[in-house]
Parts: structure tokens; C-alpha cells; sequence
């Protein structure tokens, strides 16, 4: 059960290194073609990300019986910054430069939440609680508080909870390693392979195709973002296999890459410029992820928005109090470590109490 917003992605990417078969689906398919696409495969897993599409209480409950469930679950308010804070790609996002492109217009095609919007706007939150943000199941809180509602249609026999936290760089490996040995499958990568952050602002840049003109002899470049290029289809790659990383001397934030006649002809040319432009082409990229970095929300802005908007704070209440009844009761280890669902219970504990006793004085 991995909600949007939780690690769903980095959970999927995370299995497509091991023996299990991704059951992918079209984010509008019906439970029928759901149903028909997995029925013929072995060994695979089933990623419940929504919940209202047509057909899915059949869908869901024509589930065998004993299957075990991984539920992902996050802090709901670092969920809800999240959602109105993603990166979204810009509309007509382009895939090919030069080296005389306008790199800071390149990276600039980054955008806030499906809006396009230069920064994100903390109001969303009120349209996201409201169910008014977005058409976008991803962007609803049905796909993003699922749960209780894949649980009324589940039958299982276990069930692994897994926080967000636990699928970060550092503990990702760790991680799949002991589902990898309750659920019994094989991993089939080495660790550094989940040494990697899934989805980002790096990911919505690269890769991008880089016609670098050097004496009038063209040079085409791959540069993608850390662990993407094998994830490229062939048609993408072209055949530019050969890493230039520790030539061009750039560090493991991207991969670079050329063909085979490229990078024999790179081997008899004075670099000096290249590794130049390479230099300052990693400056206005930093440069702009900062200044991304700098305008997203935080928890602390979601929570100030909720004490001032009581509407919004007590539907999603309402909503969590639903949501969260079962891990409370199995795991109130991972419920008590989500410090801003715990300051939410808390401001909503104290305004409460406030309002009564303002209405118990009249």
C-alpha cells in the first residue's frame, strides 16, 4: 500500500533491483485492465496507490487470499508539504541545449505543483484538504490517505509497515534487505544502488542532450541525473556508453556520457575548455537548486496555516483520525517518531479546548 507523496517511488524503483515482477499500470487504467495485466505473472507485487478508480473494490478484492501487505506510511504533514511543494516539470520542458544555451532559462523550467507556479503557494493546503486542488489523484487526499480504505478491501496475513525515513539514502538498502527476507525475494544489485534520492528537481532536468560545438566538430553529450541512465530506454541512449565523469573531473552528482567516435576524439583534444564549460554549467545548476530549495514549504508553514484556518484543521483531523486508526494501534512507535503530526495533535488538543471553554463562559 505505498499513498502518494509517502516513497512510493523509491520504493518501486528500490524492487525493480530485485527477482519480483513490477506489476506497472496506466494511472487511469480500471480495475478490469488492472486485473487482466497482472493475472498471467508470477512473483509479482501490487502497488496500491489509489483507490477510486472504476472497478477497484472488485479489483482489490479479487486479491488472493494470505498476501502480505508493505503499507508505506509518512508524517501526514510532511505529506501534505509535499504535495503542494513537488516539482513539477515546466510544460514544454526542453530536452536538447547547447553550449550556448542560457543554462539559468534551462533550469529555471522547474515549476511548483501542477500549476506551474514560480513558488508554492501554503494556501493549497486548503484546496489539497478540501479535495479542490487538483483533478489529479495524486494530488487528492484519497490518493494520498489510503490506507484504511485499501485495508477494508485487503486480506492479508501480515502486514510490514515501513516509514518514509526508512527509504533515504542511507537506510534504503537496510531496509529492502529485511523485506527481502520476510517476503523472500531476492535483491539483485549491489548497495550503493539505493544510495539514491528517486525523485526531484534532478530528475525533472535530466537528461538533457548536450551539442557541444568544439572547432566546428560537434560533440554529443548524455548527461543524466545519479543512477537515471539505466533506467533510459535505447532510443535515448544511442548508443553514448562511455562515462566521461572522471575525465571531464565532475563529481557524482551526474553522469556524462558520449558514444564510442566521441570519446575517441575527445581522447586527442585539449579538454581545458570543455572541463571549463562543464564547471560552470554545474555553478548555475547548484545556483538554481538552492534558490528551488529556498522557496519550497515547510512542515512549520503547514501548521501555521492550520492553527489560523479551522475548517481545514478540523477535516483533516477528521480524515487522519480515520487514516491512522490502525498503525496507532500496531506501530504507535512509528506515530509518536512524526514530530509534526504530534505538534498538529497538539495544536488541535489546545484550540479545541480553548473553544469550549470560550463557549462554556457565554
Amino acid at each position: 500500500i505505498a499513498p502518494h507523496a509517502s516513497g512510493q517511488n523509491a520504493l518501486r524503483r528500490f524492487l525493480e533491483y530485485t527477482d519480483l515482477n513490477k506489476y506497472f499500470y496506466k494511472i487511469l487504467s480500471d480495475g478490469l485492465a488492472r486485473y487482466k495485466a497482472i493475472y498471467y505473472v508470477n512473483n509479482t507485487y501490487i502497488s496500491c496507490t489509489e483507490v477510486n478508480f472504476k472497478y477497484s473494490d472488485k479489483f482489490y478484492n479479487m486479491i488472493q487470499n494470505n498476501v502480505g501487505i508493505v503499507r508505506l506510511v509518512r508524517d501526514p504533514i510532511s505529506t501534505i508539504k509535499s504535495v503542494v511543494t513537488t516539482f513539477r516539470p515546466f510544460k514544454d520542458k526542453k530536452n536538447q541545449i547547447n553550449n550556448f544555451s542560457n543554462l539559468n532559462e534551462i533550469f529555471s523550467q522547474i515549476k511548483f505543483g501542477l500549476g506551474g507556479l514560480d513558488k508554492p503557494n501554503v494556501n493549497d493546503t486548503g484546496k489539497f484538504i478540501n479535495d479542490t486542488f487538483s483533478q489529479h489523484t495524486f494530488m487528492k487526499p484519497e490518493g494520498s490517505y489510503i490506507g484504511y480504505l485499501c485495508l477494508k478491501y485487503l486480506k492479508f496475513n501480515k502486514i510490514i509497515y515501513v516509514d518514509f525515513e526508512e527509504l533515504n539514502p542511507e537506510m534504503s538498502y537496510k531496509t529492502i534487505l529485511k523485506l527481502s527476507n520476510i517476503f523472500n525475494f531476492k535483491i539483485n544489485k549491489p548497495s550503493n544502488f539505493f544510495n539514491q534520492r528517486v525523485y526531484g528537481a534532478l530528475t525533472l532536468i535530466f537528461p538533457l542532450e548536450l551539442i557541444y560545438n568544439y572547432f566546428n566538430k560537434d560533440i554529443n553529450f548524455l548527461i543524466t541525473s545519479r543512477f537515471q541512465f539505466m533506467h533510459l530506454p535505447d532510443s535515448h541512449i544511442k548508443n553514448r556508453i562511455y562515462n566521461l565523469n572522471s575525465i571531464l573531473g565532475v563529481n557524482q552528482t551526474l553522469d556524462i556520457y558520449v558514444n564510442k567516435e566521441d570519446y575517441k576524439y575527445i581522447q586527442t583534444i585539449n579538454i581545458k575548455d570543455i572541463k571549463k564549460y562543464f564547471k560552470f554549467f554545474l555553478d548555475c545548476l547548484h545556483n538554481t537548486l538552492d534558490k528551488l530549495e529556498k522557496l519550497k514549504l515547510s512542515e512549520k508553514d503547514i501548521l501555521s496555516f492550520l492553527i489560523q484556518r479551522q475548517e481545514y484543521r478540523l477535516k483533516l483531523k477528521e480524515i487522519l483520525d480515520k487514516e491512522l486508526q490502525i498503525i496507532k494501534e500496531h506501530r504507535p512507535d512509528i506515530v509518536a517518531s512524526w514530530k509534526y503530526y504530534q505538534e498538529f495533535e497538539q495544536m488541535c488538543k489546545e484550540l479545541d479546548d480553548d473553544i469550549q471553554e470560550k463557549d462554556f463562559v457565554n
